[in-house]
């Protein structure tokens, strides 16, 4: 079930779109994963029986206030039920599961800007991206860390090569701010203790050249 608003107002250089759902599942799929020695894990897929229900509300909005420059943002929030499983790594013992990968609150924002110079056309894009912990194991309450993502791209394109050709330069950045957060944490399973996580990967720059003809 879903219900939802597409607005476009303020001579078409601003929208608002909201989306409220509501979904319900019968016998969902839940991977449960174990650890069995050395580097190897194992993977078993069951059934969580009777009803599972996601919800949540999404937003999103884009303001173009002046031309060449565009505004958005986005933010969803989710809300997600599921009836306890039985784990087959632990003698197919009912527990509390989880779905896994999903923030209850993410947002992200973006700003582009588009000029044309005397014989090129410069881009700006600038996004960030920010979501509370997660799960990352559908057998198990531990969340990962909250994160904060920046990236940056700066392009001169429409260069002129000649013979319908063009070429466009662009300098980039993904975690232009170098934040450091936690995606996946467990915090061991059957056969080993303590808690292990891996981390996203640090600031990291670019040059790309693109030519069309």
């Amino acid at each position: 079930m879903e219900a939802g608003l597409k607005t476009q107002f303020w001579d078409r250089r601003a929208r608002v779109n909201l989306a409220l759902y509501r979904s319900r599942y019968s016998d969902m799929q839940i991977d449960f994963v174990a650890s069995t020695g050395g580097n190897r894990t194992t993977a078993e897929t069951a059934n969580a029986p009777g009803h599972s229900t996601i919800k949540g509300v999404e937003i999103d909005a884009a303001l173009n206030p002046v031309r060449g420059l565009t505004l958005s943002a986005a933010y969803a929030y989710t809300h997600m039920h599921l009836p306890p499983a039985p784990n087959p790594f632990n003698n197919n013992q009912v527990q509390t599961v989880y779905i896994i990968s999903t923030p209850s609150h993410a947002g992200s924002g973006a700003i582009d800007y588009e000029v044309p110079l005397t014989s090129v056309t410069l881009r700006a894009h600038l996004d960030a991206a920010v979501s509370g912990g997660y799960r990352s194991s559908a057998s198990e309450p531990t969340l990962t860390d909250k994160m904060f993502v920046v990236n940056g791209r700066l392009a001169l394109s429409e260069i002129d090569l000649g013979r319908e050709a063009g070429l466009e330069v662009a300098l980039w950045a993904r975690n232009l701010l170098n934040e450091q957060h936690v995606f996946y944490r467990s915090r061991g399973s059957y056969r080993f203790i303590g808690t292990y996580g891996i981390f996203n990967e640090p600031r990291t720059w670019g040059v790309d050249a693109t030519i069309r003809f």
